[in-house]
């Protein structure tokens, strides 16, 4: 007995010092295409898969960062406040969106704001910087898991494997075709060139500063991109245990000076935009499971938590958006929730047991569980319910897994041993052969709102914000098109679905107001009454409800007192005082006879914006007023303005 536990002794210290060696061995000389080959041909197949977004224009959130984002455009000027603010404030103002813990994701912003700077509204220069992110991302995930995975059999074709899944699966279409998404990629992109480096250190007798510098500081680069970086904390050290097959105390070793990045970042994150408190937004568009049970909320969760592994394994349909009543309230004892949640659970104390034992299926699970922890509404609210998009850190999980398990299971050793299981090489070609049509397919929807839209109003018929959205791109394409080409058909299918959003929610106050807004340009002035004072019942100070009440009373009505009440409440807040509002101003005074205020509001509508509008209606003034002169200049000026409006 004695002789058998001495020869597994031997065996023990062998296998450790066989992995301290792997650990500690230089890297032999080869050329870059030898080395790197497998993973520039992924990062080529990503640039194809992704290559048809590069002409498409903004769409959906794309808004919030670029181009209705106050600071974003004012470019280079504008990164001070971008450094210092919430992520949101910038297109909200004040304090951002009503969301518990803030948004601090300064970096990908400081890059729209210097694209801004050099390139203005460019949407094609967005688009080729997200693809050729994402082409850097599949280039730098391989080696890492190549790298990181040596200690096991066929480490190169798990990493293969793995990645290859990764770049095609069309889950993350939102994310790279989407500009406003750049924060994923970046984060995901600096944590992977953050760990190739820390490999660099592990396996080097010698690490070089330079290369400790590259590790933090991309590791800090990432948490600056989306907080989704920070599940990293412990994931590096885990992922020295179970990848590496280091012992816990080197792993900790290694991992204490990322630690020390991610404390310097929460408390850089809690001087500009505070800690994880916030105020409760009672608004269920914003906050879905505002007044919900226990039993309603977490069962809810569980089933979103379903619908995630659903969509990893079978992705269609896919829809830019899932809030509620597309994710029905359920009850906790709901069958697809107990689902859910005993998956999910299940999992993770699989992970939590077998991780100890250095198993590349634990660090797996806790790859994909840890960064979708922060996104699933337990520990604070995010603003949605679900999003494909919070799955792109945790997909790599998913495929990482399915890698590791077919290679092991299959004893594939090298490539000719693959070459060998046609079945499974087939069967890999053909799930990467569906995921790509079905990306470059969907690739297409993004190209603009209103071809995502109306998309996404057949695979999201009951959300009551893709109701919205579908209705209000019809409603935007009808006021930017010049009056004698306007098509009524599209007021008509605008009202139709601001309606259907309103019987989803009635109290989602962006419908009732564009429905109102819809009412005014059908010269309805009752229904849009009826519209936008129910809209000022939802929320009293809501200033474009007012505007519209002005233009009801004031074009519809001939009702200047009436108009002019609402005109003063709009006026009194500083963010009112704008050209078109002093414009309205000055023909409701005009309507009341009293010229010289007329006269004074024009002037200042003038002073905030020379349009050739502003002109017009002073000269139109003078002219009323038996002042030819004075009126003849300033129409001159709005002709200067707009050569079209010269009489010819």
């Amino acid at each position: 007995m004695a002789k058998k536990r001495n020869n597994k002794t031997k065996k023990t210290t062998a296998s450790k010092a066989a992995i301290s060696k792997l650990e500690t061995a230089p890297t032999k000389e080869t050329s870059f295409w030898s080395s790197n080959k497998i993973g520039i041909l992924l990062a080529f197949f990503a640039f194809v898969l992704y290559a048809n977004t590069i002409g498409h224009g903004y769409a959906f959130d794309d808004s919030i960062v670029i181009t209705q984002n106050n600071f974003t455009q004012q470019g280079l000027a504008g990164i001070p406040d971008l450094l210092t603010k919430d992520f949101f404030v910038g297109i909200y103002g004040g304090d951002g969106m009503e969301l518990t813990g803030g948004r601090y994701r300064p970096l990908s912003l400081i890059m729209f704001a210097i694209e801004y700077q050099f390139f203005g509204l460019n949407p094609m220069v967005g688009h080729f910087i997200n693809v050729l992110l994402y082409t850097l991302t599949a280039f730098m995930l391989f080696r890492v898991l190549r790298n990181w995975l040596q200690p096991y059999q066929g480490s190169e074709i798990i990493a293969a494997i793995a990645s290859l899944l990764f770049i095609a699966h069309p889950i993350h279409t939102e994310v790279v075709a989407n500009i406003k998404s750049r924060d994923e990629i970046l984060s995901l992109l600096l944590v992977l060139l953050a760990l190739q480096y820390l490999y660099k250190i592990i396996t080097s007798q010698t690490p070089k500063t330079v290369h400790w510098v590259i590790a933090l500081g991309s590791f800090f680069l990432s948490l600056l991109a989306k907080e989704t970086a920070f599940t990293f904390v412990a994931l590096i050290p885990l992922g020295l245990l179970a990848l590496r097959k280091q012992e816990l105390p080197k792993a900790i070793k290694y991992s204490v000076p990322f630690w020390g990045v991610a404390i310097a970042y929460f408390l850089l994150r809690m001087a500009m935009v505070g800690g994880l408190e916030g105020v409760e937004n009672p608004d269920i568009m914003e906050n879905p499971f505002y007044g919900t049970t226990f039993s309603q909320k977490f069962g809810t969760i569980g089933l979103i938590l379903w619908y995630y592994i659903s969509l990893l394994f079978y992705p269609n349909p896919l829809s830019s958006d899932y809030s509620r009543e597309q994710i029905p309230l359920v009850e906790l004892t709901d069958p697809l929730a107990l689902l859910g949640w005993s998956i999910y659970i299940g999992l993770g104390l699989f992970a939590v047991l077998k991780i100890w034992n250095k198993n590349v299926v634990a660090w797996s699970i806790l790859l994909y569980l840890a960064p979708l922890s922060l996104v699933a509404n337990v520990l604070f609210n995010i603003g949605a319910p679900m999003g494909e998009r919070f799955l792109y850190f945790s997909s790599l999980g998913f495929t990482l897994a399915i890698a590791y398990l077919l290679v092991q299971k299959a004893n594939l050793i090298d490539w000719k041993s693959l070459q060998k299981k046609p079945v499974i090489w087939v069967a890999l070609a053909a799930i990467t052969i569906l995921f790509s049509f079905k990306t470059i397919d969907r690739n297409k929807d993004w190209e603009s709102n209103e071809t995502l839209f109306t998309q996404d109003i057949n695979s999201s018929p009951n959300s009551a914000k893709m109701q919205y959205y579908y209705a209000n791109t019809l409603l935007t394409k009808y006021l930017n098109t010049p009056d004698r080409k306007k098509d009524p058909t599209l007021l008509d299918l605008a009202e139709k679905h601001f309606l259907l959003s309103y019987e989803i929610n009635n109290k989602f106050l962006h419908s009732t107001y564009n429905l109102g807004m819809v009412y005014v340009q059908k010269k309805k002035a009752k229904e849009a009454l009826k519209w936008l004072n129910y809209t000022l019942e939802l929320q009293p100070n809501y200033a474009k409800a007012h505007e519209q009440l002005v233009r009801v009373y004031g074009e519809l009505l001939n009702q200047p007192d009436n108009a002019m009440k609402h005109l003063e409440l709009v006026l009194a807040n500083p963010a009112g005082q704008t050209a078109t509002n002093y414009q309205s101003l000055g023909i409701l005074n005009a309507m009341k006879g009293n010229t010289a205020a007329a006269e004074k509001a024009f002037l200042k509508s003038i002073e905030l914006d020379p349009s050739a509008k502003s002109y017009q209606n002073l000269g139109g003034l003078y002219q009323q007023a038996g002042q030819p002169e004075k009126a003849k200049q300033y129409f001159e000026k709005s002709y200067q303005v707009d050569p079209s409006l010269r009489p010819q």
